[in-house]
Formats: structure tokens, sequence, C-alpha cells
């Protein structure tokens, strides 16, 4: 059986100083394209280990990063995120989710069909994704990650916001692959228990 494919490091820029998110907002506003050189330098290892961890190829996860800011150019303005990182990282796992989506009759991949699966437990269907809708969402499944303990958390957000395989989360947290995948269809039965409480159907 091969190996896994390993998730090339990530060269971006990394000289100069760190502009605040703020700032960027209002650098893409203007049109500025040092808006996309800053966004880059912030936010491209990010960004690069969401989309290597859903495709699992790295020229795939190159062409969607470039897809990413692409459509961070093209929707900022009119949008003005509250989070750049939280709205970039959106874009991410939707052009990576898309791409795999487009690709997967060719070769299909376990672990990438087991996340897509999970996500769709607890996200709401298409009709619903009115922008307001999605923003209130957001917000309470943050509240919700603040009633975890520390270690489901991390678990969570490893998985659902990094798109961690339940494997490369055991390494990291020194619990087993199936004690992960465990503590996290529990935690997924409690956020749709949660969101059922705030009126949010799932």
């Amino acid at each position: 059986m091969d190996d896994p494919p390993r998730m090339p490091a990530f060269r971006g820029q990394k000289e100069g100083m760190v502009i605040e998110d703020r700032n960027i907002v209002a650098l893409l506003f203007e049109r500025s394209e040092e808006a996309l050189t800053a966004c880059k330098t912030k936010y491209g290892a990010y960004l690069h280990t969401i989309l290597f961890h859903i495709l699992r190829n790295p020229e795939d996860a190159e062409e969607c990063f470039n897809d990413v800011l692409l459509s961070t150019w093209n929707s900022i303005p009119p949008t003005r995120p509250e989070s750049l990182k939280s709205y970039m990282g959106t874009l991410a796992r939707n052009i990576g989710i898309d791409r795999y989506n487009r690709g997967r009759a060719q070769k299909r991949n376990g672990q990438t069909e087991e996340l897509l699966e999970e996500i769709t437990a607890f996200t709401p269907e298409e009709s619903a994704e009115d922008q307001v809708l999605y923003k209130n969402l957001v917000q309470e499944i943050n509240a919700f990650l603040g009633t975890l303990e520390e270690g489901t958390r991390v678990c969570f957000v490893l998985r659902y916001y990094h798109a961690f395989s339940n494997e490369e989360i055991a390494r990291k947290t020194g619990k087993s692959p199936h004690a992960v995948a465990s503590l996290l269809h529990k935690t997924r039965e409690r956020l749709k228990a949660y969101l059922a409480k705030c009126g949010t159907t799932v």
C-alpha cells in the first residue's frame, strides 16, 4: 500500500511586515494588488494546509490557492468580512471541495469522501445559504465551540476547519484514530442538538 501524500512546505513570501486584516481589506477596496501579496504572506500557509488536506495533491492545492486569491479579489468589495482569515478559509474549503467533487469520478479519495459526508451532517441545505443565515450559523458554531473541552475543540477544529484526517489528528493529539472518530461523532451529534435549540434546522 502506498504511503499517503505528504503536504509540501509552503514557499510563500516571508519578508516584510505582516499587515493587519483591516488594512488588507482597505487595500482590496482600493483595488491595490499589494493586498494579494499581503494575503499570501499572512495566510498562504494556512490556506495551503486546508486545500492540501482536502485534495491530497500539491499541484491541485496550488491551483485552488490561486483561485482563492482571485475569488477574494473579486468579492472584496463589496463584501467587507469581519474576519479575513475565516472568510478566506471558507473560500478555500468551498473551492477545494468543488474541485474535489469535479475530479472524484476520475480519482476518489476515501479520506475526503468521509470528510464531506460528515460536514453535510451539520450544514444547512443549499436553499438556506443566504448570507445572513450563514453568518448566524457561523456565530452559533463558534459559540458551541466555546462550550467544548479543549481537547474536543482541538479535534473538531483540526477536522472541520483544517480538513485533517482522523489519523493525522490522532498523531497530533496522542489519541487512537478510533477514539478520534468516536469523539467527532459524539461532537457532531451535540452540535446538531445545540443548533436545533438555537432554531437552526440541519
